[in-house]
């Protein structure tokens, strides 16, 4: 999947898609991204309380992969790579892989699943079409499942980061073997 999402951002800031018939439209991505936000923030808001986002400045823009050992979720810093993250800015969603390049797609279509606790978002850049579920797993520990393509990965708002185990698996000189966590329990 990584290797097949090789995305440039398209320059003129516009997209393309199709519409229920199978027609080509276009849509201006400045309207999109304001009426993506606008949902996407409602959504959480209610999902984790005012309290917590106040207002679109503060919504979570950058998301982050948390791993799950015997001992909980962790924040996993791996010797061959990065992190995996997701970030939704200017219309746009980018995946962040551990070790292939990050790919920016444009957000065409936002669906709200089951209340303000999960969502469907459709995006595509270039042939490539991909299709999210994210839903609120525990309100507590702000955990929520981004389901995608064959991936399913649990993440955190960025800022949450601190509040996980830090665990780092430094290769100053060599490469070392990852560690193995426990799978997805959702």
């Amino acid at each position: 999947m990584a290797g097949a999402h090789q995305l440039a951002t398209a320059p003129n800031r516009r997209t393309v898609a199709r519409n229920t018939t199978g027609k080509l439209q276009t849509n201006d991505s400045s309207k999109m991204k304001s009426l993506f936000t606008v949902i996407l923030t409602s959504a959480f808001l209610v999902s984790f309380g005012q309290a917590t986002w106040k207002s679109l400045d503060d919504f979570p823009k950058k998301w982050i992969k948390v791993e799950r050992d015997s001992l909980g979720y962790l924040v996993y810093d791996p010797c061959n790579g990065g992190t995996p993250m997701i970030t939704i800015d200017s219309g746009y969603v980018t995946i962040y892989w551990q070790l292939d390049s990050p790919n920016s797609l444009v957000i065409n279509k936002f669906i709200r699943l089951v209340g303000n606790r999960s969502f469907y978002m459709n995006a595509a850049d270039k042939g490539v079409n991909c299709e999210f579920t994210v839903e609120v797993k525990n309100d507590t520990q702000k955990l929520i499942l981004w389901s995608f393509d064959d991936f399913k990965w649990v993440m955190t708002p960025y800022e949450n980061k601190s509040e996980f185990r830090q665990v780092n698996n430094p290769c100053l000189t060599e490469m070392k073997t990852e560690k193995q966590f426990l799978p997805v329990e959702f």
